[in-house]
């Protein structure tokens, strides 16, 4: 198993959280550990060497933080704009006005919600190696701006 390679890290993450670890490093260490042909070592494939890997894994893989815990939204947030155009009729300004180009689509998930703001983060880094989960692409959108709020579907 390379734990390096991130689709790997993360399928080690999710055999975490359903606990079929113990299974696949069993068919991993029978199929990397033999000698004297085809026959697995008999101390790598032991119910204890499992159990030692599994607990070295759980102590020291930190496990990836639970996406679902955060809604993944896409948010309409009315944004402040300005014409520079120059000079404009009455008429001319509130077709300006009337217009929806003020409205920001924006993606992310709600890492807080109060009854001021929302905050969303666009990036995500799961915790590995011992540190923590971060985020990124955070964005504070006041509520009175937020004309509507979909909850998403993340794709697996």
């Amino acid at each position: 198993m390379n734990i390096l390679n991130a689709d790997t890290r993360l399928d080690i993450h999710a055999l975490l959280a359903t606990g079929r670890l113990k299974k696949v490093i069993e068919e991993e260490l029978s199929k990397l550990h033999t000698f004297g042909g085809n026959n697995p070592d008999p101390r790598l494939n032991s119910d204890l060497g499992i159990d030692i890997l599994l607990d070295i894994l759980h102590k020291y893989v930190k496990p990836a933080s639970d996406l679902n815990k955060y809604k993944l939204v896409k948010i309409g947030w009315a944004d402040a704009i300005e014409n520079l155009d120059g000079w404009h009729t009455e008429e001319e300004a509130l077709v300006w006005a009337d217009d929806d180009d003020w409205i920001v689509h924006q993606v992310g998930w709600i890492l807080k919600e109060t009854d001021d703001y929302i905050l969303l983060s666009n990036k995500h880094n799961d915790a590995s190696c011992g540190r923590d989960s971060t985020f990124g692409g955070l964005f504070k959108i006041p509520k009175p701006w937020v004309k509507y709020c979909v909850v998403l579907t993340p794709c697996r």
